[in-house]
């Protein structure tokens, strides 16, 4: 009986914990945190809660020496993705509902700061800073609009917006617009599409599977998040080229060939070119074209990454 009303008021006190941590009364938890771990000293998501609430103390007293309200709002953000690291993996408890209530105050927060800046100054930075927090705050069809403004704004394609629009539009359920956007942002530029702001589980589970088969820490990771994407039929939303993209396309297929068989030492190569017969294929697909020549670029594929392969057959097998 006893323990049953322990069990009962450490709920109540971790309740109260979290609605502190999303007001950002981080002292008034503290206390909260006290009192719970005399009742059980023991308790795993009491210990990891103190060290949650250490951590944004500490950062609420930083916060206060930071000038601007863009440097305070990007503070907030970049604390949350450092406390992200430090406790995703060696915390005793996933803490998941204290980290939802942080995550609303951290990001509810730095949304006040960048509004503050968008008022006097039209940054196309500060607005991307915007979307993201919004994304992160559930709030997605506002989050499209910020992206969608920003593209608009932006006189060069911005591979980042447009990898996180993708997303957002997934997250909306507007699945053909975020896979063809993804596709061809992650084509565009791959290395600066940022993996980590991606939210949509269509897109955080393909990472996770690709993982297995090219290592996160590899610098090309991200072009072969494309090849996988498409092969295995995640990313297979396709679109046809105009005649300039289509020229453009058969001159980097041809400088890719060319390099790479001099030797492909950076590794980035081999699925830079196999994305190209990717897209070639699928315009020839879409046009009706000769089917020989969609056949060897089928062949050449095989021929340039036969692992690719070989692991589609492990999948299946």
């Amino acid at each position: 009986m006893e323990a049953n009303t322990h069990g009962v008021k450490i709920d109540k006190l971790l309740k109260e914990v979290y609605q502190c941590f999303e007001a950002g009364d981080f002292l008034g938890a503290e206390h909260l945190l006290d009192e719970a771990h005399a009742v059980d000293f023991e308790n795993s998501e009491i210990q990891t809660a103190m060290k949650a609430c250490g951590f944004w103390m500490q950062r609420l007293q930083k916060i206060k020496t930071v000038a601007g309200d863009e440097a305070r709002g990007n503070y907030l953000c970049e604390s949350w993705n450092a406390f992200n690291e430090r406790y995703r993996d060696i915390s005793e408890h996933p803490l998941k509902l204290g980290r939802m209530r942080l995550n609303i105050w951290v990001h509810t927060e730095a949304l006040h700061y960048f509004h503050a800046q968008a008022e006097k100054t039209d940054d196309p930075e500060t607005i991307l800073q915007i979307a993201r927090c919004h994304k992160e705050l559930g709030s997605y069809d506002y989050a499209v609009k910020c992206y969608e403004y920003l593209l608009q704004k932006l006189e060069d394609k911005d591979v980042r917006c447009m990898a996180e629009l993708a997303d957002a539009y997934v997250l909306i359920g507007e699945l053909k617009a975020g896979k063809v956007l993804m596709r061809e942002a992650l084509f565009l530029d791959s290395a600066k599409v940022e993996l980590n702001k991606l939210k949509a589980p269509l897109f955080t589970e393909l990472i996770s599977r690709v993982k297995k088969e090219c290592p996160i820490t590899s610098p090309v990771f991200n072009e072969w998040l494309l090849v996988y994407g498409i092969y295995w039929c995640v990313l297979d939303v396709r679109r046809e080229l105009s005649s300039v993209e289509y020229g453009n396309l058969k001159q980097m297929i041809y400088t890719s060939r060319s390099e790479l068989a001099e030797g492909d030492s950076g590794g980035w190569l081999t699925p830079r070119l196999v994305n190209c017969y990717f897209r070639l294929m699928d315009h020839l697909e879409i046009t009706e074209s000769d089917r020989k020549e969609i056949e060897d670029i089928r062949l050449n594929i095989q021929l340039t990454a036969p692992a690719l392969y070989n692991s589609s057959v492990r999948g299946a097998g």
